[in-house]
């Protein structure tokens, strides 16, 4: 398996902190390139499942206050832990939460700063079955089976 890293660019940025103010901070856009294909996977490893947290906002607290993507993961965390442990999941520590926002609770993207007014959040959580809940879970899927049209016979 022939992989590679490939540096697209380096960006500054400015993100409001609720404790420093503004801060500015600097980044790269790293892609990863491989020969690998999809219809290659095996479908070995352990079964990450994603599940999808659906929030609200409250648009009036919003413009007077912008909470942070860690802020509002906070304010949620122990709701999503706890219905994942309700079904036999927990999360994923090697794959990091997202953040998707939209202004219809319909399409959902990520953070764009150009005067949209987000009316609801998403937060999409990578995990995998608890120890005593492995068995339930027997019925998975690689991607290439997902990505694949299924014909009625």
């Amino acid at each position: 398996m022939k992989k590679k890293s490939t540096t697209t660019g380096k960006f500054t940025t400015k993100e409001l902190d609720n404790e420093k103010g503004m801060v500015e901070w600097e980044g790269e856009t790293v892609q990863a390139e491989s020969q690998t294909k999809l219809e290659q996977d095996r479908g070995t490893g352990q079964s990450v499942i994603l599940r999808f947290f659906d929030f609200g906002a409250n648009v009036e607290s919003f413009k007077q206050h912008k909470p942070t993507a860690q802020d509002l993961f906070n304010s949620h965390i122990k709701g999503i832990e706890s219905t994942l442990w309700r079904d036999g999941l927990k999360p994923y520590a090697e794959v990091q939460p997202r953040l998707m926002y939209s202004v219809d609770g319909i399409n959902y993207e990520p953070y764009n700063p150009k005067g949209k007014q987000y009316t609801h959040y998403r937060f999409i959580v990578a995990c995998v079955p608890a120890a005593n809940f492995a068995s339930s879970f027997e019925d998975t899927k690689t991607l290439s089976q997902l990505l694949t049209p299924q014909r009625a016979t």
